[in-house]
């Protein structure tokens, strides 16, 4: 496995680690909960054995938003929390969970969305634990 390296600059003072890894939970389509945690599966009518461990990587396609049915992975680096807190399949999604919209925390210099892939580490694995939406581990 690849060592975590640096990709995209934020601002002069913050940095967007390309390659984290997070829990979440395959439906059959896509990957969805990210950093589900076995106590709150049940909660999303799932079981904890249904829970893998997935890199969440920067994707090179920052291009414009894909307004089709394909799976088109977004995700919100927080600069607070120098993580992702949101995944979602589509951008839409992850605006919804911003009341004025992510452009106007852009301008606030509080994260950023991002246009990211979502590859399974090994989609037979159980989970090993975490706490929920924080990176597994740091791969060194």
């Amino acid at each position: 496995m690849q060592g975590m390296y640096w990709q995209c600059i934020i601002d002069d003072s913050k940095m967007v680690k390309n390659n984290m890894s997070y829990t979440a939970i395959h439906n059959g389509k896509y990957f969805e909960h990210f950093g589900i945690h076995p106590s709150t599966a049940m909660l999303y009518g799932h079981k904890t054995e249904e829970i893998v461990n997935v890199d969440v990587i920067i994707s090179s396609d920052q291009g414009p938003v894909k307004n089709n049915l394909d799976v088109d992975y977004w995700g919100w680096w927080s600069n607070k929390d120098e993580r992702f807190t949101f995944i979602f399949p589509k951008y839409f999604l992850l605006n919804m969970c911003f009341p004025y919209g992510m452009k106007v925390l852009e301008e606030r210099n509080e994260g950023k969305a991002y246009r990211v892939e979502v590859n399974p580490i090994d989609m037979f694995k159980k989970f090993e634990g975490s706490e929920i939406l924080k990176p597994l581990k740091e791969n060194s």
